[in-house]
């Protein structure tokens, strides 16, 4: 699989097998980190639906269910990565509650350049450098989902009347994904003890 993205977990690919002295060839590894990604995507999906999220990149690349490859490390472990955004995040601690000063009227007055100029500036031929305070750049306005309906609001003035943001839960996915490997990709397991058992019959020939 393509080398890309964050490592975000490894998988040792014989660790029950290594007591029989049943080595994993490259093709049970590549077999088994199919089968690892294919178990990630699934439980991905499932959490993000059950958050009522679309599972979408902000920035374009694959959605989360489809963001994850394999790639062999040290001839026996298995390296999952992900190419979504901030997905160390989400499958680590969480994001914890935090003020959004960014989206204050103050922060856009500090930091002109940091905000791009919006359709209504464009018309008015004002200045990216410009300020709201001095009327040289129009208010800071947010859009802001509730449910089906996009409503559109003024962000506060300063930074320590900030909007809060409610932190995120960290994801599990990854966690029930772990625990269902041995079980669901068995076969793998099996044909490797099966040619392993076969190769001693035949005298190791």
């Amino acid at each position: 699989m393509a080398d890309k993205g964050l490592r975000i977990k490894g998988f040792y690919g014989g660790a029950r097998l290594k007591r029989m002295n049943v080595e994993l060839t490259k093709k049970h590894l590549n077999q088994l980190g199919n089968c690892i990604v294919k178990l990630i995507s699934r439980e991905a999906k499932k959490d993000f639906a059950k958050r009522g999220w679309s599972g979408n990149a902000y920035d374009g690349t694959d959605p989360i269910w489809d963001s994850f490859s394999y790639r062999i490390a040290g001839g026996k472990t298995i390296e999952v990565v992900s190419t979504f955004p901030r997905i160390g995040m989400l499958t680590g601690d969480g994001v914890p509650e935090h003020d959004m000063t960014w989206l204050t009227q103050e922060a856009k007055d500090k930091h002109p350049e940091d905000y791009e100029l919006t359709q209504g500036e464009r018309r008015r031929r004002m200045r990216k450098a410009g300020k709201v305070s001095q009327g040289e750049r129009l208010p800071l306005v947010v859009p802001v989902s509730q449910g089906t309906t996009v409503v559109f609001r003024t962000a506060p003035l300063q930074l320590q009347d900030a909007w809060v943001h409610p932190g995120i839960a960290r994801f599990t996915f990854m966690e029930r994904a772990s625990r269902m490997v041995y079980k669901e990709c068995a076969p793998i397991f099996a044909l490797a003890v099966a040619q392993y058992l076969a190769k001693v019959s035949q005298g190791g020939r």
